[in-house]
């Protein structure tokens, strides 16, 4: 709360001895715009500044107000309004860029002060850099081909030096350089490649922000005469000829401002002088002749002037010597005079060839083959394994004497065949029968002329000759002698002969009958008899006897013949019998056949079925009974439980004991199946047709029960509805088990004895008794 004083009270206390001391209070001020840190463009943003000032002891708008930058000195002076605002407004552009502080200071009427602060971000505006070409000067002119430096310089409000990249452009040339300006925002680059005629030189820079600025100037450059182009195309530097022989000059000129048909040449010797002086075809070629030039090494040169009188020439080098008598020819001989293929071929100087200037004479050798060029083959020699047989190979070795050749001496020789060779000869088999092919083989093969293998084969059967090729066959008999031989042949010659050891035709055996036994799957009552499918037969013609052995389940048996009785044979026997055929030389061959005495009819029949249960559904409850009716274990591989339509259960595997039966179930599980506990062996239920035979289901209404093995039908039960009772099995009389009382309804009827789930069943015991 302000304090007041009343003016009474004020003179007395001014009159007293205790005088009052009045203090004075600092002023206060708070810059509220800009925000501390705020950030303004100069050419686009106005910065506006308020703060709020007071005083206890003064009104604020008597207060002194005075608003400073760090880098630009005073802002403003205007006081505060009576609420005690005070602030105004600026562009950016008056603050200089970078981070500038901006103080505002208020003092009182007594001298008393308080000053804040705020700090800014003036940023420049995005402007386009400068730039500036400060060489080739505006209008310079420069020689073609002269080096010419540029250079410039440029600047930017917001980036820095490195930031600001270049082009240099000609409009004529194109781009001549690019970068980024130096440290010291300079570019400088120096070429002598520019074309003739006036340039408008660019310098464009682009900073960071993608603005640009370029500056412009523009050079001519000027053309600068060239000298002609010289070149002696003949002679070649160094090229030599005999004194008197037409020698030929010829050269190619020209120039770049003149036609080649107005400049001037000049053919000199330093020898001889000027040897020839005019003007080029239009094509720039000069050219003359002259057979005068003395003996000696001269240099010749070839000068060509432009209209200018800018010069230009080519030397080369011409030795002219005296004439010289080229030597004679040799006499030679090439050994040997018969080569082979294996033999080097040497040719000698047997009579040396005749210099007339008393020069010495060195030789050059070079070898044809059959009339053809061989390249590279220069010495006196030719290996061996360049030659082939049948060639042709020529020499002419001719003298030299340092600066002719004489007239080449000839001589030839023709490349012999050699005769092949072989190491041996072998023929097989080594223990051939007469049906056997005999192979006559020669082996070591060898020719010096690499020709490929050929033979000429001769035959002896028991000393009398035999025509084949490297094979014989068909014309032996046993114990004869065959040898074979063999002459190498390479198409031009032959070699030796070689023989093979002697071979002897052995005895072969015969060969046994095919044979099977009749009938394929007998019954009891059936003889066994053996057919022979195909007959036996011996390569060697040899006559053959027959003899029979019967096996009765695997031991020996007094049969000797090709047939069993039938009364001596019985259900579930196997019977095998060898057919051994003997050529009488101690050679012999055999063929097996076996066969079973398979059940028949009535042998097992079916003596109880359930085909609707009560207990448990058809699929886990049906079952059958069929029983062994014989004095024998009975194997029913190969038997099967069918109907007449897709029902099939493959009995293989089981065997019904002599006398007793065989139990078919659904489900071999009591708890499930109404308390069947006699399941010998577990079916497949299905109602449908099915692949394999795998499956049964008993139709209530009517259907067919069928044993059959590969023998035949062993029994049959056809039934109807009348037959099937809900939860009882129909069974047969025990009284009448046999395949014709079993087909009959009448000897039937429904099982009483229990099962443990409810129904009517005796599977694997003795049926119920029917009254």
């Amino acid at each position: 709360m302000r304090a007041f004083l009343l003016p009474g009270l004020m003179a007395l206390g001014a009159c007293s001895d205790n005088a009052f001391t009045v203090v004075n209070s600092d002023p206060t001020a708070v810059i509220t715009l800009p925000t501390e840190g705020s950030s303004f463009v100069q050419l686009e943003d106005t910065v506006t500044f308020w703060a709020l000032v007071g005083d206890p002891d003064q009104a604020p708008e008597t207060l002194d107000v005075l608003w400073m930058s760090d880098a630009d000195g005073q802002l403003s002076t205007e006081g505060a309004a009576e609420d005690g605002l005070a602030g105004f407004e600026l562009p950016a552009e008056a603050l200089s860029t970078g981070e500038r502080q901006v103080t505002l200071t208020v003092v009182d009427d007594e001298g008393a002060s308080d000053a804040t602060w705020v700090t800014l971000e003036i940023v420049p505006a995005d402007l386009p850099p400068e730039v500036e070409i400060t060489a080739p000067e505006d209008g310079a002119a420069f020689d073609a081909g002269g080096a010419i430096t540029f250079e410039g310089l440029g600047s930017d409000a917001r980036d820095a030096c490195s930031q600001l990249a270049y082009e240099w452009d000609s409009d004529l040339s194109g781009v001549l350089d690019l970068g980024y300006l130096d440290s010291e925002c300079g570019t400088s680059f120096t070429t002598s490649d520019l074309e003739e005629g006036w340039h408008e030189l660019t310098l464009r820079l682009i900073d960071s922000d993608d603005n640009q600025a370029s500056a412009a100037v523009a050079v001519e450059i000027l053309h600068v005469n060239q000298a002609p182009q010289v070149q002696i195309t003949t002679p070649s530097s160094g090229d030599a000829l005999r004194s008197g022989e037409l020698a030929t000059f010829a050269g190619l000129v020209s120039d770049e401002e003149d036609l080649a048909e107005d400049l001037a040449v000049i053919w000199a010797s330093d020898l001889d002088g000027d040897l020839h002086e005019g003007s080029p075809d239009s094509g720039g070629t000069t050219t003359f002749s002259t057979a005068e030039l003395q003996v000696g090494v001269h240099s010749i040169t070839l000068l060509a002037e432009d209209s200018e009188g800018l010069s230009a020439y080519a030397g080369v080098s011409l030795e002219i010597y005296e004439q010289n008598t080229p030597p004679g020819s040799p006499e030679i001989a090439i050994s040997p005079a018969s080569p082979s293929t294996l033999d080097e071929l040497e040719v000698t100087v047997t009579v040396e060839a005749v210099d007339d200037d008393g020069d010495a004479v060195t030789y050059s050798y070079q070898w044809y083959r059959d009339a053809a060029l061989m390249s590279g083959f220069n010495t006196d020699t030719v290996s061996a394994s360049d030659t082939g047989k049948h060639e042709l190979w020529m020499v002419e070795v001719t003298a030299n004497d340092g600066e002719d050749d004489g007239v080449p001496a000839a001589a030839s020789v023709t490349v012999l065949n050699t005769a092949p060779s072989i190491s041996g000869v072998s023929l097989t088999p080594t223990a051939p029968s007469v049906s056997d092919t005999l192979s006559c083989t020669p082996s070591g093969w060898s020719d010096d002329d690499g020709d490929a293998e050929g033979y000429v084969y001769a035959w002896t059967v028991d000393g009398v000759a035999a025509t084949g090729t490297d094979t014989l066959a068909g014309v032996f008999a046993k114990n004869q002698e065959v040898i074979c031989s063999a002459t190498p042949d390479d198409g031009d010659d032959l070699g030796a002969t070689l023989s093979s050891a002697a071979v002897s035709v052995l005895n072969t055996a015969p060969v046994a009958p095919v044979i099977s036994l009749d009938p394929e799957f007998p019954l009891v009552g059936d003889d066994l008899v053996v057919l022979e499918d195909s007959a036996a037969v011996d390569d060697d013609g040899d006559a053959l006897s027959t003899s029979y052995a019967w096996t009765l389940d695997g031991a020996a048996s007094s049969h000797s013949t090709d047939t069993v009785a039938s009364s001596d044979t019985s259900i579930e026997q196997t019977w095998t019998v060898t057919v051994t055929v003997d050529d009488g030389d101690v050679a012999s061959a055999s063929n097996t056949a076996e066969l079973r005495i398979w059940p028949g009819v009535g042998d097992i029949i079916v003596t109880e079925f359930m085909p609707d249960p009560d207990a448990a559904a058809d699929a886990r409850g049906e079952m059958m009974e069929i029983t062994n009716l014989t004095e024998v274990d009975i194997s029913l591989d190969d038997h099967s439980v069918e109907d007449l339509d897709w029902d099939c259960v493959d009995l293989s595997g089981l065997v019904i004991p002599a006398g007793d039966t065989v139990v078919l179930c659904s489900e071999d599980d009591s708890s499930t199946n109404g308390g069947i506990t006699t399941c010998d062996h577990e079916v497949t239920w299905g109602t449908g047709s099915t692949t394999g035979c795998n499956q049964l289901a008993l139709a209530n209404s009517a259907d067919e029960i069928v044993i059959v093995n590969l023998a035949g039908t062993l029994d049959q039960v056809v039934y109807d509805s009348s037959w099937v009772t809900t939860g009882a099995a129909t069974g047969l009389d025990p009284d009448l088990y046999d395949p014709t009382s079993n087909d009959d309804l009448a000897n039937y009827c429904d099982q009483v004895t229990l099962l443990s789930g409810g129904d009517a069943a005796t599977p694997g015991a003795e049926n119920d008794a029917c009254d």
